[in-house]
């Protein structure tokens, strides 16, 4: 294998096929899977509801993530949002603007 002075491979190499899934993963995968079936599953996911109707902050976070994805952009801070308004922009805006 020929490699470039910054560890790539060179121009025209065709490289490998790539590291294939450890046996350890897969036994690991497995055991989980065992211990937590659909029913378990549906138990942690009603506590989750529950508890994070009840204000439990960390429960809304991992219901949030796993419902609708983590979010791809951060919220503005306050400074900004309140330099937009005294700009007249809309701080909605702000984040399509920065792109």
């Amino acid at each position: 294998m020929d490699r470039e002075e910054n560890g790539r491979f060179g121009k025209g190499n065709p490289g490998g096929p790539g590291r294939h899934p450890r046996s350890t993963e897969v036994a690991y995968m497995n055991a989980l899977m065992e211990e937590c079936d659909v029913e378990t599953w549906r138990k942690i996911a009603k506590l989750a509801v529950e508890d994070a109707k009840g204000g439990d902050a960390c429960a809304r976070e991992w219901l949030g993530r796993y419902l609708i994805g983590a979010p791809k952009e951060s919220a503005p801070n306050l400074v900004s949002v309140q330099l937009a308004l005294l700009s007249e922009i809309d701080p909605v805006l702000m984040v399509y603007a920065k792109k």
